[in-house]
């Protein structure tokens, strides 16, 4: 890598095509940036390390332990490295880090303080930590408070993707407002507007990861307990993790349990021809599933 090879530099500790909100911005911004002339380099978690260029920006990405339902990632020295290497060879470019509570933007957070350079910081998350054992949530709300908040205090600018993002971090976190700018979350409208809005089906859809932040369970009991009152009606209770309707016997037909994730186009396929989409998460910015939903009627 020569220097300033790149305009741009952004680290998220994962990235699409894995599923997630944050994941799909965090690519959706790079392809943009990309396409608007910048030169783009993506570093981000994932299963693997490798390198490759896709949608005209080029992308690092590094294999990282993970712990909770390989819902948080652990950085290693390659991460590290990696981060460090293209900040050092890249003195111009402009470094963006996605939200602050996971390791992988708290490493990237110091590095660029140790170096002397600004970093902007986009935040699509409130509060950052939700466990069963309270032990696990005293030492979460402790990092939230020490460690994770001086991510948000440190940064040049910090782009919230709602005006109740903003007003956590304000208000819980320390930001300056003078620091702090909102621009909506959103999707791309080319892939949506595939998808035309079909007359709709009885159909209610719930289809996240099952983790304790998304609150899987209100949602299970909800569908278990509807759809054995309206059967004329389906409940796609879709994803991947830990669910209490893993314990549920005698299942209504049609409560329907898909144990994995939809790819985009076929999630579309079901929100376009479904009259109701469910959304039960204990904390969200302006979450990109509602907002595709909406748009699918």
């Amino acid at each position: 890598m020569s220097r300033n090879e790149h305009d741009i530099i952004t680290v998220s500790h994962y990235f699409y095509p894995r599923v997630g909100g944050l994941e799909v911005m965090a690519y959706e911004l790079s392809n943009h940036l990309s396409r608007e002339g910048f030169r783009v380099l993506s570093i981000y978690g994932g299963d693997a390390n490798r390198k490759s260029t896709f949608s005209n920006f080029a992308n690092r990405e590094i294999k990282l332990f993970s712990v909770f339902n390989a819902t948080y990632p652990i950085p290693g020295l390659r991460f590290i490295f990696t981060v460090l290497s293209a900040i050092i060879k890249n003195p111009q470019a402009k470094v963006l880090i996605h939200d602050r509570h996971l390791l992988p933007s708290v490493v990237t957070a110091m590095l660029c303080k140790l170096l002397g350079r600004e970093y902007i910081l986009i935040s699509h998350t409130n509060i950052s930590n939700y466990f069963e054992s309270k032990v696990f949530e005293l030492i979460g709300k402790c990092l939230e408070s020490i460690v994770f908040s001086s991510v948000v205090r440190s940064a040049a600018n910090v782009i919230c993707v709602s005006e109740s993002n903003k007003d956590y971090l304000i208000e819980k976190l320390g930001l300056k407002p003078s620091r702090a700018t909102v621009i909506y979350n959103g999707f791309n409208t080319n892939h949506i507007s595939k998808y035309q809005i079909k007359p709709k089906e009885k159909i209610v859809v719930f289809a996240t990861k099952w983790i304790p932040v998304k609150d899987p369970d209100t949602a299970a009991v909800a569908f278990y307990e509807l759809a054995k009152k309206y059967s004329d009606w389906k409940f796609y209770f879709i994803g991947v993790g830990q669910s209490i309707i893993d314990n549920f016997i005698d299942m209504p037909k049609n409560l329907i349990v898909e144990r994995y994730f939809y790819d985009k186009n076929n999630l579309y396929e079901l929100l376009s021809k479904s009259y109701i989409y469910v959304n039960s998460s204990l904390n969200e910015g302006l979450p990109v599933a509602v907002l595709e939903a909406a748009a699918l009627g």
